[in-house]
């Protein structure tokens, strides 16, 4: 239930993403603009991530994570009746910020698994995760094409509802960690940062991961609707069910994080999402290299991302949605550069644009791995 929550939740964020090429022509703007929007959405996720995610650990998460989908409806619906850009920028960016509610779930479930199994129930989370974030693509191409880019909020907004009232009477409830004030959980918050140097790194490398991760996906748009695919929304939308293939790694890198450690799948996770790069640059002009380029880029990115967690909730449990909040504000950060870096690669450069933004964030990512790894070892 946790899982699939995660997956309905997340999914608002980006039902557009295939539709981005067919809404810059509704609303007779450019390419560029329209990516601005995406990163918008992106950036509001980390806005909310920094200011609302603490709260679960001083508010009770029930009554917290309801409020939030009910919040989310309602800003879906204003969105699939906006009139005009400037007011679907905006709702975009609120939208992005209220949908933390997988960042409510997962802290709870990783408190309530035992140190040898918070790994693997990291990577269920993350499967959650993953197959909301790549199917809601597929969704949101198909219904976009077929009943216009409006119709896709409306059925987001339908689906929410459903997953409120389920929540209603499934939700267990799950009293706060700490009793402290709304400021000083923000100045913790702040301390961790300066504090503890798992944090700190792991932010960064899921930035950069994450980073590079959103330079392709907000692109794809523009590169498969024109040359040599032209594409149709609906078929764009495909490629998020092939991305798909990267829930099977989460799992898996779970099971790793428990055994060989997080910092093992950390490394080779970066290392893959370069390599989908190199893939990609040289390769997607054809079709099966593109989506071979795609399943390497997802698995690696979303094994990335759970080794990344199974790192820091190592650390006390009672600071978990804290260390969430660094964490997921600094990942999603980091995408809404990545969002930014691959829209004004291909508005500058094109498709080679995309694949130098891109690969440079993995890149920023393995340089930091490798000082961890050496200054570890001299330890």
């Amino acid at each position: 239930m946790f899982a699939i929550g995660c997956g309905i939740t997340v999914a608002n964020l980006y039902y557009v993403q295939p539709l981005l090429s067919e809404m810059a022509q509704f609303w007779k703007t450019s390419e560029a603009q329209m990516g601005t929007i995406a990163a918008l959405t992106t950036g509001g996720y980390g806005c909310g991530l920094l200011l609302f995610v603490p709260l679960g650990d001083i508010i009770e998460r029930r009554r917290l994570i309801l409020f939030f989908i009910t919040a989310i409806t309602m800003l879906l619906v204003a969105l699939a009746t906006s009139g005009n850009l400037t007011v679907l920028a905006i709702l975009s960016f609120a939208l992005g910020a209220f949908t933390i509610v997988p960042q409510l779930i997962i802290p709870l479930a990783a408190s309530l698994a035992s140190p040898t199994q918070r790994g693997s129930v990291i990577g269920i989370m993350q499967s959650g995760l993953l197959i909301g974030i790549l199917v809601s693509r597929s969704i949101g191409g198909f219904a976009g094409d077929h009943w216009g880019w409006r119709s896709v909020y409306w059925l987001s907004a339908a689906i929410n509802v459903l997953l409120l009232i389920t929540f209603v009477f499934r939700l267990p409830q799950k009293e706060p960690s700490s009793k402290i004030s709304y400021l000083e959980l923000l100045r913790s918050t702040l301390s961790i940062v300066f504090t503890e140097r798992i944090v700190r790194t792991s932010a960064f490398i899921g930035a950069m991961t994450f980073g590079s991760f959103c330079a392709f996906w907000t692109s794809l748009s523009f590169f498969a609707s024109g040359a040599p695919y032209f594409y149709s929304p609906d078929k764009i939308g495909l490629f998020g069910l092939i991305g798909a293939s990267g829930v099977l790694a989460a799992p898996v890198a779970g099971r790793l994080a428990d055994k060989r450690g997080p910092m093992f799948g950390i490394g080779v996770s970066l290392v893959l999402v370069l390599l989908s790069y190199v893939i990609l640059a040289f390769f997607a002009g054809n079709l099966l290299g593109l989506i071979v380029g795609v399943i390497v880029l997802d698995m690696a990115a979303h094994s990335s991302q759970v080794s990344n967690m199974a790192r820091i909730y190592s650390l006390n449990a009672q600071m978990h949605n804290r260390v969430n909040t660094i964490y997921m504000f600094s990942y999603f950060m980091g995408g809404s550069l990545g969002a930014w870096a691959g829209t004004f690669g291909w508005t500058h450069w094109g498709w080679a644009g995309v694949c130098v933004a891109g690969a440079s964030f993995p890149l920023l990512g393995l340089l930091l791995f490798l000082f961890i790894s050496a200054r570890d070892r001299k330890l």
